[in-house]
């Protein structure tokens, strides 16, 4: 954290300070609230402030599908597993738009 930080307080309702407990239970997220919290606010700031060229999108995946995908990239196929996802979806709108103009000859 820079040395040059601003505390602000917030107030939440107990339900979602219970889920950032839980949350914090796994190690995933850092050690404090403040960290989650800090995590939480940067990935919000990375997603609305992407390139003008770049939607970013949350999607639900199965997790099946996501292990598939860290087993790819673990294969070495792919640098990330969001690598992986942008690579698949891309192929997959691509050869959509093929076949949608396959039908329209």
């Amino acid at each position: 954290m820079s040395p040059e930080s601003i505390r602000i307080t917030v107030r939440l309702p107990k339900e979602q300070v219970d889920k950032i407990e839980t949350m914090l239970a796994t190690g995933k997220y850092g050690k404090t609230v403040s960290d989650l919290i800090r995590k939480a606010i940067d990935d919000f700031i990375e997603t609305e402030f992407s390139p003008d060229n770049v939607e970013k999108k949350v999607v639900d995946l199965p997790k099946a599908s996501v292990r598939a995908l860290e087993q790819l990239t673990e294969q070495g196929e792919y640098v990330s597993v969001e690598d992986a996802i942008r690579a698949v979806i891309r192929d997959y709108v691509k050869n959509t738009i093929k076949e949608n103009e396959g039908e329209k000859e």
